[in-house]
């Protein structure tokens, strides 16, 4: 299936050490048709998979809300497919 979405414009700012060891790799910032998504993540598994993570907002309550999600499952596997091949692992673990 071709993807509805386009991801392009991607700018990665590698996360400091500490916050690395607890599994976050990245911050991203991207478009997507246009659109400029800011404050997402690259975090690892537990099992060492990297992922896509959307940025989320605490309320007053301390409660976290996402700020931003694509109720469509293939869209979301898209845009993190697209976005997870335009990095180079091997140069960000370094």
């Amino acid at each position: 299936m071709p993807n509805r979405l386009h991801v392009s414009d991607l700018r990665i700012h590698r996360a400091p050490d500490q916050e690395r060891r607890q599994g976050l790799l990245a911050w991203v910032s991207f478009q997507v048709d246009g659109w400029v998504m800011d404050r997402f993540a690259i975090r690892r598994t537990m099992d060492g998979r990297p992922y896509l993570s959307f940025p989320k907002h605490k309320d007053n309550q301390g409660e976290l809300h996402p700020v931003a999600w694509l109720p469509d499952h293939r869209d979301r596997q898209s845009i993190q497919a697209q976005i997870l091949a335009m990095v180079d692992f091997e140069e960000l673990a370094r």
